[in-house]
């Protein structure tokens, strides 16, 4: 098991105005699931700033898209810290290294970060603690952090704020002497606590990544081809070009190396699918144009996937039987040639979808050639479940050097796994380096459907059988899913905890799988999101 130091865990210093700063840094050689601290997590940092005035500011690393994320975290923090709610202000953290991993992603943000954003609150409080017990010449044991201030046993407090200067010189508290509070005494947990960016949302004054406007910014549509994998050969480029409000338009070729910072289900995938680019002074004139463009794809090389396809073979493999036997018992023919059992059969089909978030995808991307001997240098606006991940996309996509890569964070109107995917910000950096202009690419509804990367389709075979007296006495299902040659697809195929695998002996498990080359990606609840289970059990 390994162990945390104290310089390698928190880190407090002196603000330019006789405050208090908090760093809490979990370094990746620390993780072990054993300490319950991050897991599956590379890093964290979170931190906490105190001001002589006794305004206490937390900054959320976590990217927000509606889950809550920037309030949860946060509200732990103040409350192991003993901070009143009301002093706090919670300020969306900068996309930087030193925050480690700022992502999120399979309902994991609170469970994963929820121990170590703990130690900070805690670590917090008894450095507070520490000074008011040498502020008041007591014992730190007749000392309590409560509504921002430090309450002697006598009646003597002192607020963080007057604290905050002498805390931050206080000894970091090593992580196995910390205590947290008992939940019975929670002042903020477990109570009615509004969103911190509620009221600026409902009053239109928070920044989504749609909402960027940048000096001199030029916008921009991506047309690509409707089979993937098919690439343009040519378009009406001077009818397009005379158009009003049109500065340019080019075909951008495919660029099919890999990106290695992809969430492990997508490794392996293109960084930039070829296509059209339209450049233009106004949202209107791009999309206008978009809808005259007349394109020749070619598209020998392209996915001859269809849902009609996918159902025949589904349906013979199902007639032929096979598969890998996942769960197999002797006593499942014999249940279900018992004329005494009730036998119920269906074949399920369940489609891909699309997940339509609330802001279609989006991205603003600025590349500025480097004059002189300055490097190159590219800055990027977006709404994504892991922002720091494009440094490597616009790296490829290039050459500027990952860190003269600067990414902006932007709050995201629906994450649901779609934005864990970069395909939208390969194509406006990609747009920006070609046309030597900042430019926003917004994509439309239609481009978000059909680009999207779906939950994956699939279909079962079914059969149970229900004895005398009512019990599931038999079960049969042949699922067959879909997988991009040999990578498997998140949210299709089976995991070893589900039904029934676990809590039936009397099963008998198949599973095949098809092999695709439909974008498919991460839904909106982690695991395989089959339904005819539950269809199969009513039945």
């Amino acid at each position: 098991m390994s162990t945390l130091n104290r310089r390698s865990l928190l880190k407090a210093s002196l603000l330019a105005g006789g405050g208090f700063m908090l760093q809490y840094h979990l370094p990746a050689s620390a993780q072990n699931a054993e300490d319950g601290v991050l897991v599956r997590s590379d890093e964290l940092n979170a931190w906490v700033k105190i001001t002589p005035d006794g305004q206490i500011t937390i900054y959320s690393s976590i990217p927000e898209m509606g889950q809550g994320i920037m309030t949860t975290l946060p509200m732990v923090i103040a409350e192991e810290m003993g901070a009143r709610w009301a002093d706090v202000e919670v300020i969306n953290a900068p996309v930087e290294d030193r925050f480690g991993l700022q992502g999120a992603g399979g309902s994991r943000s609170v469970p994963t970060n929820l121990e170590a954003t703990r130690r900070v609150g805690a670590s917090a409080r008894e450095m507070l603690i520490g000074a008011a017990a040498l502020l008041m010449e007591v014992d730190r044991e007749q000392l309590e952090a409560r509504d921002s201030e430090v309450v002697h046993s006598s009646g003597e407090r002192r607020t963080f704020g007057q604290l905050a200067r002498l805390a931050a010189e206080q000894p970091v508290p090593e992580p196995e002497f910390l205590t947290f509070k008992d939940p019975r005494a929670y002042t903020i947990i477990g109570k009615a606590i509004t969103g911190v960016e509620n009221l600026v949302i409902a009053t239109g004054g928070s920044e989504f990544g749609i909402d960027v406007d940048v000096p001199g910014m030029r916008y921009a549509t991506y047309s690509r081809c409707p089979r993937v994998g098919g690439t343009a050969v040519s378009f009406n480029a001077a009818e397009i070009k005379a158009l009003p409000g049109i500065t340019d338009a080019f075909i951008l070729a495919p660029d099919d190396r890999p990106g290695d910072a992809q969430m492990a289900f997508l490794k392996g995938l293109p960084v930039l699918r070829g296509g059209v680019a339209i450049v233009g002074e106004d949202t209107w004139s791009v999309l206008d144009a978009k809808a005259k463009l007349k394109v020749q794809w070619d598209d020998a090389s392209a996915s001859n996937d269809s849902w009609a396809g996918m159902i025949a073979q589904a349906k013979e493999i199902a007639t032929a039987g096979g598969g890998e036997v996942r769960k197999d018992s002797e006593a499942v023919d014999a249940a279900f040639a018992d004329a005494a059992n009730r036998t119920a059969e269906a074949f399920y089909e369940y489609p891909f979808v699309s997940h339509i978030c609330m802001e279609p995808m989006n991205c603003t991307a600025d590349y500025r050639k480097g004059k002189g001997d300055a490097p190159d240098t590219l800055e990027i606006w977006l709404g994504s479940q892991f922002p720091a991940q494009v440094r490597e996309v616009a790296h490829k996509l290039t050459g500027v050097e990952e860190a003269n890569v600067t990414v902006h964070g932007m709050r995201m109107g629906g994450g649901f796994g779609r934005r864990a995917i970069h395909d939208f910000a390969a194509e406006a950096i990609a747009i920006s380096h070609r046309a030597g202009v900042p430019v926003k690419l917004t994509w439309t509804r239609t481009d978000d459907i059909h680009n999207d990367f779906m939950r994956a389709g699939g279909f079962a075979s079914m059969k149970g059988a229900v004895g005398k007296d009512g019990r599931l006495a038999a079960w049969d299902q042949h699922y067959i899913g879909v997988k991009h040659k040999d990578r498997g697809i998140i949210g299709s195929g089976m995991f070893g905890n589900e039904f029934p695998l676990t809590a039936m002996d009397n099963a008998r498990v198949r599973l095949s799988m098809m092999d695709i080359v439909t974008p498919c990606g991460a839904w909106r609840a982690p695991g395989s999101n089959q339904c005819f289970r539950g269809a199969m059990l009513h039945s």
